[in-house]
């Protein structure tokens, strides 16, 4: 069953992780997806303390690959556009910044 198996990822590859109902995608800067069966919440306890941010319910964002934080959305260095909740663009920008400023 795909709930053991096991995978592994170099934390500084994930461009973001997207949740798709039951799966997650994982998105790395080698232009490689990997679906994973895993809820998004545990992934992203799993990654709380590796510069990520939830910018939508679904996704989940690299600080290391954002270009430009706009109203709606996050533009990543390979131009990869992700959505911002609605409430969540001034707590998205303070992270971000919080980043940048370590």
């Amino acid at each position: 069953p795909l709930s053991q198996d096991v995978y592994s990822f170099n934390v500084r590859k994930i461009l973001y992780v997207e949740a798709q109902g039951k799966t997650c995608l994982v998105h790395t800067d080698d232009h490689e997806t990997t679906g994973i069966r895993i809820k998004f919440s545990d992934l992203a306890k799993m990654l709380s303390g590796h510069c990520f941010i939830q910018t939508h319910r679904s996704y989940l964002v690299n600080s290391a690959f954002i270009f430009h934080i706009g109203r709606n959305s996050v533009v990543l260095t390979d131009h990869e556009e992700i959505p911002i909740s609605r409430g969540k663009t001034d707590a998205v920008r303070q992270q971000f910044l919080e980043y940048c400023t370590r």
